[in-house]
């Protein structure tokens, strides 16, 4: 008759995508840490678009429809990018955590920090900004009823 030896001790529940030593990364640090990484890719991304204006145009502004045009695609990206990295590190909600963190992100660029859109601090300041607002987020969700900081709904 064959045994089986167990050599290491069975664990039911589903294991954590992001962890330090086997400790879950709380939450709001996942989303700040997502925020970083959106805001550098929208701070890279209109620095793209402004240089694809200035050779097409002679002017890092693109004005007027291909301007908002822009605008919408830096968003929706930025979105898409905060949703996947969200996702990966289980945070629930992630889709509006990311919309949310993004939106945020733009209103206060929009409200306060216009005039500096074109400035080299931006590249500082939209990766700090955006992780404030992730993790903003994140509390703001859960406040407010979602699942967002309920690890024990599911895995």
């Amino acid at each position: 008759m064959t045994r089986i030896r167990q050599t290491a001790p069975m664990d039911d529940r589903a294991p954590t995508r992001l962890s330090l030593r086997s400790r879950p990364l709380p939450l709001p640090a996942a989303a700040a840490a997502t925020g970083l990484i959106v805001g550098s890719t929208s701070a890279a991304l209109v620095w793209f678009g402004m240089a694809g204006c200035d050779l097409w145009r002679d002017s890092p502004s693109c004005g007027g429809g291909l301007g908002f045009g822009m605008l919408v695609s830096v968003l929706v990206i930025s979105w898409i990018v905060g949703r996947l990295l969200l996702g990966l590190a289980g945070v629930p909600d992630a889709l509006l955590v990311s919309f949310l963190g993004v939106g945020l992100a733009m209103i206060v660029v929009m409200l306060f920090l216009i005039d500096e859109t074109f400035s080299v601090w931006m590249w500082l300041v939209m990766p700090v900004l955006t992780a404030a607002t992730f993790a903003g987020s994140v509390w703001l969700v859960r406040a407010t009823g979602g699942t967002a900081g309920d690890r024990s709904e599911g895995p």
